[in-house]
């Protein structure tokens, strides 16, 4: 992912335009302001000790695959670095005009979608780019003590919807083992019970699509609401994206 402009130049406050490929090979354009209101909230994450991260753009490392970070580029792993990228631009909309991923298609399965003489296919990442394309996000909220980094292996994103009716939460694990997830919603009015939502998720860091065999998934998913807070296992190499709608 390339950040093509990076500007400070008196925008609305938070506003961000990230363009995205949408899948059939429509262009959007996402508008997502971030918050920069404190709020209250408690979140604790629990993730694997043994759970490891490798260097940008190659979390499996090269002494385990024998293989190069052109190769990584069109596997699971390329897409759940995309998806940590992208989480990242969106906690700094205020600086961001728009962003471009890197390629657009026939790439060695290092672009969004491939076109062989024998058909076409989503790569892994450009699964990735449509879910993000899609997203319900549109303000990203600051949450008090918490700041996660582009490099942390499990992370938690936090936004309201466009029209303000439901919160719209990320889950990110980039480990190899499932992760625990428990966050305090109760500042804000949220309605009880499973809050419906959508997860992509893959047996192994290597795994990709090809014409034949899409080895990455997308299910539908959910999480609970218990007495305002949310309590949830974050699947290994997942990430996920659940609407919580909001009481009036």
């Amino acid at each position: 992912l390339t950040a093509l402009q990076l500007r400070r130049k008196g925008l609305k406050s938070g506003h961000i335009l990230l363009k995205f490929l949408h899948i059939g090979l429509k262009s959007r354009i996402v508008k997502a302001p971030v918050n920069r209101v404190q709020i209250p909230y408690f979140i604790h994450v629990v993730f694997p000790p043994r759970g490891y991260l490798s260097p940008f753009y190659n979390m499996v490392p090269r002494s385990e695959t024998r293989q190069n970070k052109c190769f990584m580029f069109s596997k699971w792993s390329y897409a759940l670095d995309a998806a940590a990228t992208l989480m990242m631009w969106q906690r700094y909309g205020q600086d961001i005009d728009f962003i471009n991923f890197n390629n657009l298609a026939n790439t060695h399965s290092q672009s969004v979608i491939e076109t062989p003489k024998e058909g076409a296919y989503i790569t892994s990442a450009g699964m990735m780019m449509h879910r993000f394309a899609t997203t319900e996000a549109y303000q990203t909220l600051v949450l008090e003590d918490y700041h996660a980094k582009r490099t942390d292996p499990v992370q938690v994103q936090l936004s309201v919807n466009k029209d303000g009716t439901a919160l719209v939460l990320n889950l990110l694990n980039r480990t190899e083992e499932d992760g625990e997830v428990e966050i305090d919603l109760t500042a804000f009015a949220v309605a009880e019970g499973e809050a419906a939502g959508v997860l992509l998720s893959a047996d192994s860091l290597l795994s990709m699509n090809t014409l034949h065999d899409e080895q990455v998934a997308e299910s539908p998913d959910a999480v609970t609401v218990t007495g305002g807070v949310i309590k949830t296992t974050v699947k290994r190499l997942s990430f996920g994206e659940y609407i919580i709608p909001l009481i009036p």
